[in-house]
This record gives C-alpha cells, sequence and structure tokens, in this order.
C-alpha cells in the first residue's frame, strides 16, 4: 500500500519516471497478505499509460484493475477505477463509452456511502457532458457536482466549509 501511495503521489507532482517504478516494485510484493497486491498497482500502470497518452494499455491495465476488484467483491474499489476507465474513454475522445460506463453505477455509489468516489465520477461525467454537448435526463440543472454537494449535505449536515 506504501509503494502504491508514493507511486500515485509521484504521479500527482509530474514524476513519470518514479511512479511506474513505485508500481512495479508493489506487484513484486503480492502475496504478503495484501489482497489488493495486484488491483492498485494495475490501476497506477493505468494511470501512467493514460498520462503518457498510450490509452489502448491504459485502458487494458485499468479493466484488469477493475476486474481484479470486482473478483475481491470491493465494489467502491471497482467503481473508482471505473473513474479512471471513463477518464481513459474521455482522453481517446470517446466521452460516450465514459457516460456508458459511469451512469449505471452511480445510485449504486450513493448506496455505498462511497462520496468520495462518487464525487470523482461526477467530475468525469460532467466532462463528458461537455464534451457530448449534451444534457441527460437525470442531472439537476445540469451539474453532476452540485447534485452531489447537496445530496452530501443533506446526509451528514456537513457545509465542508472551514
Amino acid at each position: 500500500m506504501t509503494l502504491n501511495r508514493i507511486g500515485w503521489s509521484s504521479l500527482r507532482v509530474g514524476d513519470l519516471r518514479a511512479a511506474p517504478l513505485m508500481a512495479k516494485e508493489a506487484r513484486g510484493l503480492t502475496g504478503i497478505g495484501d489482497r489488493y497486491g495486484k488491483a492498485r498497482p494495475l490501476a497506477l500502470l493505468g494511470a501512467v499509460a493514460l498520462e503518457q497518452g498510450r490509452h489502448r494499455e491504459a485502458i487494458q491495465l485499468a479493466e484488469e484493475s477493475r476486474r481484479t476488484f470486482a473478483r475481491l467483491g470491493d465494489a467502491c474499489g471497482e467503481a473508482e477505477v471505473a473513474c479512471l476507465v471513463g477518464e481513459i474513454h474521455l482522453s481517446a475522445g470517446r466521452p460516450r463509452d465514459a457516460v456508458a460506463l459511469l451512469v449505471p453505477g452511480m445510485s449504486r455509489l450513493d448506496e455505498l456511502g462511497a462520496y468520495r468516489v462518487r464525487d470523482r465520477a461526477s467530475r468525469v461525467l460532467a466532462r463528458a457532458d461537455a464534451a457530448l454537448g449534451e444534457q441527460r435526463p437525470g442531472r439537476r440543472d445540469g451539474r453532476w457536482a452540485e447534485d452531489l454537494a447537496v445530496r452530501s449535505l443533506s446526509r451528514d449536515g456537513r457545509s465542508g466549509a472551514a
């Protein structure tokens, strides 16, 4: 887990050399009690491939990660990687594929209480909508992210203001 987190942090600051090294090292440590030892590094490698514009490889890695999370019964992990797959579709110029992937699972994320993942999916869907120039039914005022904020406030009463 630590190597993956360092890898994601490296990716966030643009270090496309360190991120895959951390993922590959983490993959080498599978089998020592971390059921997610395969899924997490694959997602990170998919995100690196996305950043490098290697869409086909990114999809393959992310989908393998998503299938692994599904086999583990981790719906939140599977949904998080689905967001990555949606981002890959968007980057590759396939916003309809992103929508087809993410829309069916939005209500499930609410049921799971996976608000952080739902927020990410909402942002990906908003970008897909903008790319398509469409507005689909089920969106409040055409904005997924604002709908999320309203739902989150009504659930826990927090405003998020500091």
